[in-house]
């Protein structure tokens, strides 16, 4: 496999978690690796590293953080890198904090170090277009996956969709 073939996949959870209810109604279980490789299958490109961004369960529960610590170790064995922000309550909502910035710190580290030359981001979040710009300055190829859908409220804006070289459609068929 050529190095211009490879690719790092960064994967915003909580969004691919919105992704995979839009298309099953049952938990969030499926293969991740599985997952990754046919994106990375799709686009004829060799996957040399998995990053996944998340956030622990903010409640001090034992159950939630039992279910998640075995979802850290299955990654682990998985060769995936977790990278793990914080939940915040704020009002009745719990928010993810620093799981942006780790993403930004990964793209940045991984494209200036020329660990691979092409990138695919699972997000819907504009925060990352001054950063995929900056990516893309050092010849990396940036394919956005994401899911568009109006009726059910899956907007992105077009300062994302027209930043990345190119954009896909997370399919159904992604997760089996």
């Amino acid at each position: 496999m050529c190095l211009k073939d490879s690719l790092i996949i960064f994967i915003d959870n909580a969004y691919l978690k919105k992704v995979y209810s839009f298309y099953n109604k049952s938990n969030f279980n499926f293969d991740i690796k599985k997952f990754s490789m046919n994106l990375a299958k799709e686009n004829k490109l060799f996957c040399k590293k998995i990053y996944l961004y998340d956030a622990p369960p903010f409640e001090n529960n034992s159950l939630k953080m039992e279910k998640y610590n075995s979802f850290k170790k299955y990654l682990k064995k998985r060769n995936i890198f977790i990278r793990e922000g914080k939940l915040q309550k704020i009002s009745d909502r719990y928010t993810q904090k620093g799981v942006d910035s780790l993403l930004t710190m990964d793209l940045l580290i991984n494209s200036f170090e020329k660990n691979a030359f092409n990138f695919i981001i699972i997000t819907a979040d504009t925060d990352f277009v001054p950063v995929i710009a900056e990516v893309k300055n050092k010849a990396i190829k940036v394919i956005l996956y994401c899911l568009i859908n109006k009726s059910r409220h899956f907007f992105l804006s077009n300062h994302l969709l027209s930043i990345c070289d190119e954009v896909k459609i997370i399919k159904e068929t992604h997760f089996n």
